[in-house]
């Protein structure tokens, strides 16, 4: 009788044991998913500076131009 108690004892902490493991798969399974949304979300603000810096040292290179042409004039 104690042998079959104690066998489904094992049982039950077995399955206990592999409920919480699954829950932690979960939400490990989470985590991962809203970092990589994060690190998408930081890669598009980057290039949207990279534009923005790009298209603000364009500008100042054509003011420069035509101040320069102004110059010559």
């Amino acid at each position: 009788m104690f042998d079959k108690i104690m066998s489904l004892l094992e049982v039950l902490l077995l399955i206990w044991v592999v409920v919480q493991g699954e829950y932690i798969r979960f939400y490990e399974r989470e985590v991962h998913r809203i970092y990589s949304d994060r690190e998408k979300e930081r890669a598009a603000w980057r290039e949207q500076k990279k534009k923005q810096a790009i298209k603000k040292a364009e500008a100042s290179t054509t003011t420069q131009a035509s101040i320069v042409g102004e110059r010559d004039l």
